[in-house]
């Protein structure tokens, strides 16, 4: 019975081939330098997108990677868009994801500013789901570890594996390190990578040194982004019938009036 992946209810489900029948159930195999445990999943098992409560418990038991983003302005923002995009196990942060994150409560005015265009969190999300799932958006659809649960490997099992072999934060170690660093854009344990889209748009809304920020932030993270060329951004916004003119000059008047 072929595995199938589910990824937003709007989206195509697309069939993908089960493992083979002869592949050992068990086996340890060497990954960065580590010895993982490759754990199969079974034949007629389904690979659902997650609910909200099935990802914040998966997360709750992730110790968050120190980085130097942490502690900047724009720490909290890109951290929930990299949480939307782990919730939709999407294969990156863009965009869309940060276009979220500017709905939700903590944007206060450009928030109410988007539900005043129509773009509240859910249907901003809902149209995220959909543009990424589809194929449109400005990254891999699907994260590692949907990838490869296709194959029978559980991702997050190999991770609790070497935590509890090697400590808490051997794969942030792994990663920091000379050798990992250099292993990043294809470590599957890695943490989702930024867009050169969205990295361009924060590097136009704070300049190349992100240990700062400007007023209003937000607003001016939006108006930068429907500047950008995101092609994702653009169907999304299109799924919502929303006018990038529009925008532009609501949030620009908006930064005219603040200053």
């Amino acid at each position: 019975m072929p595995v199938v992946v589910h990824h937003h209810p709007a989206a195509l489900a697309q069939p993908v081939p089960k493992p083979a029948a002869d592949r050992p159930a068990q086996r340890v195999f060497p990954l960065h330098g580590l010895l993982m445990q490759k754990v199969r999943t079974p034949h007629t098992q389904e690979i659902r997108h997650p609910t909200a409560a099935r990802t914040a418990a998966a997360m709750s038991r992730r110790t968050p990677s120190p980085g130097p983003l942490s502690s900047r302005p724009i720490g909290p923002i890109l951290a929930a868009a990299r949480g939307e995009a782990e919730l939709a196990r999407h294969g990156y942060v863009g965009l869309e994801h940060l276009l979220i994150s500017l709905t939700l409560p903590e944007a206060s005015d450009t928030a109410r500013l988007l539900a005043e265009h129509g773009l509240t969190t859910q249907r901003t999300r809902d149209a995220v789901w959909l543009v990424v799932g589809s194929g449109r958006g400005d990254g891999p659809r699907f994260d590692p570890a949907t990838l490869l649960a296709t194959l029978g490997i559980d991702l997050d099992q190999i991770r609790r594996h070497v935590e509890a072999q090697f400590g808490p934060n051997a794969i942030d170690n792994l990663y920091a390190s000379p050798v990992g660093w250099n292993l990043r854009p294809r470590g599957p344990l890695c943490d989702l990578g930024l867009s050169p889209q969205l990295k361009r748009t924060v590097d136009n809304a704070l300049g190349r040194c992100w240990d700062t920020a400007p007023p209003q932030l937000y607003e001016r993270l939006l108006l930068h982004s429907l500047d950008s060329d995101s092609d994702a951004l653009k169907a999304v916004l299109s799924e919502l019938d929303a006018s990038v003119a529009q925008l532009r000059a609501a949030v620009t008047a908006r930064l005219r009036i603040a200053s």
